[in-house]
């Protein structure tokens, strides 16, 4: 059976619309060397304008 690990991540604020997102690539290298691999990022909340807000990582191992 297979075991999944979300992690939510919120990209930091420079301005009204947009953000930018800089974590993730340390997450992703920290959960690899736990012998999980990235599957998605999906969004899971987006702002009035349609821009995403708050990302889940997934990750299966």
């Amino acid at each position: 059976m297979k075991n999944y690990e979300f992690v939510t991540v919120t990209p930091t604020n420079k301005g009204v619309v947009s953000g930018e997102l800089v974590e993730h690539r340390q997450i992703i290298v920290k959960y690899a060397e736990k012998g999980y691999r990235f599957i998605a990022a999906i969004p899971i909340e987006i702002n009035a304008n349609g821009y995403p807000r708050k990302f889940d990582l997934v990750f299966e191992k």
